[in-house]
């Protein structure tokens, strides 16, 4: 996706910092793996420079993956997404080594995937997870309503161009975020927009250059189904509520997050221990189970209700004079079991949802993000409109998973015989 005057320059600056002129394969081994690190650097610094000239791409700045070297931060991986990682790293080299692919194994390229959810399970992480799986591939939001204009032709030739700027930038990651209201057409959609999602259709079916385009949605029924057509996309995920364990890792993985930007001075070397370990996570969650399932007000929550939780707790624990940092584990863990029990999140007040897109999930067999059978499709009986939570396969392992399976198992129940007049 460079020019040939782009080419030369990064040549010649790598040419100047390691004083290669023969070829990597004549240079210490050391040599060449920082020679190529600083060359896959370069090439992004000049696709970067190429986005900018362009409003409706955005080049996303994320945590790419470190490499082993000193003093580097390790970025916030998305936790909970097994599923969705494993398939992934099932198809990376089918990805980065199409030709390759298609000659020995008769493979094609994964095209992307949509991914949709409920709100807060982290589906913009999930792009960050995949650029970073698919060897740290440029991530790039596109702005399709910037495209529009009222000049005849131009939306279309826009389209167009935007496009052949996406491929230049293989490989990479695109990013169609809300595709519900992006695709979304009814007899007053304007003639032009309907041209530009054609498109738009088109390209994802007959691109060859190295564009994994992630998609999000918040819901499935306004989602066109020429859209999910095979050849446009590889497969449909399904984002639903973290279980205990789930959320317990996320917990920890957010706190790691917090103390390495305190410099290790916001917790102390206990407490510090305890979330390294992930004991901080378990023990949380065990405990906002118990009192949630002793009071029968048990909250449900997602990444980014604990992303809330986290912050709600350090503030009040900064304008209490009673602490003061470094915190020991039993103030901090009580704090957060006690304001966890005082929230509203997401599983208290949107259950009406959660139930919903669990339901149409179902009906269009989405695969799971995460590795966890959380709620399984098959523990719902169609025939008596009952719904097993003990199928669960983390049932029995906490308070928290037994109230959060049985509450809404009880409420999808509840909504399919309703649905269904059973």
């Amino acid at each position: 996706g460079l020019s040939e005057s782009q080419i030369r320059g990064i040549l010649r600056s790598l040419q100047g910092e390691y004083g290669i002129s023969c070829g990597l394969d004549a240079v210490l081994p050391e040599v060449q793996r920082r020679c190529e690190e600083r060359m896959r650097e370069l090439i992004r610094q000049e696709k970067e420079k190429a986005a900018e000239k362009d409003p409706t791409i955005v080049l996303m700045d994320y945590d790419r993956e470190q490499r082993g070297e000193e003093g580097k931060e390790t970025p916030e991986r998305a936790v909970g997404l097994d599923g969705l990682c494993q398939w992934l790293e099932n198809r990376r080299d089918c990805f980065l080594y199409p030709d390759s692919c298609r000659r020995l194994y008769g493979v094609e390229p994964p095209k992307g995937i949509l991914v949709t959810g409920i709100p807060g399970t982290g589906k913009t992480l999930m792009a960050e997870e995949a650029a970073r799986r698919l060897d740290d591939a440029a991530l790039i939001r596109f702005q399709i309503d910037r495209i529009q204009s009222s000049s005849y032709g131009e939306s279309e030739s826009n389209m167009r161009r935007c496009l052949e700027r996406i491929e230049s930038m293989a490989p990479c990651v695109l990013l169609i975020d809300e595709a519900e209201k992006i695709f979304r057409m009814d007899e007053h959609t304007h003639e032009v927009k309907l041209n530009m999602l054609g498109q738009l259709l088109d390209w994802m079916q007959k691109r060859k250059a190295a564009v994994f385009t992630f998609m999000t949605a918040n819901g499935i029924r306004q989602l066109p189904p020429e859209l999910l057509r095979d050849g446009r996309i590889s497969e449909r995920f399904f984002a639903f509520m973290p279980s205990g364990g789930e959320l317990a890792a996320i917990l920890c993985e957010k706190l790691r997050r917090i103390d390495r930007e305190t410099r290790g001075k916001l917790f102390d070397e206990k407490l510090r221990e305890r979330i390294q370990t992930g004991e901080t996570g378990r023990s949380v969650v065990k405990r906002i189970g118990e009192l949630g399932e002793q009071q029968e007000t048990c909250s449900f929550f997602t990444g980014a209700n604990a992303a809330k939780l986290i912050a709600e707790v350090n503030n009040a624990l900064r304008l209490d004079p009673r602490t003061a940092p470094p915190y020991t584990a039993a103030v901090y863990e009580d704090r957060l079991v006690q304001d966890a029990l005082k929230m509203r999140p997401h599983g208290q007040t949107n259950m009406n949802d959660i139930v919903n897109m669990w339901l149409e999930a179902r009906e269009n067999q989405y695969l799971s993000a995460s590795g966890t059978e959380l709620l399984p499709f098959a523990a719902l009986d169609e025939k008596t409109g009952m719904f097993d939570p003990k199928m669960s396969a983390v049932w029995e392992e906490n308070p928290y998973d037994r109230y959060l399976t049985a509450v809404i198992g009880r409420k999808i129940a509840e909504r399919y015989r309703e649905m269904h007049g059973i």
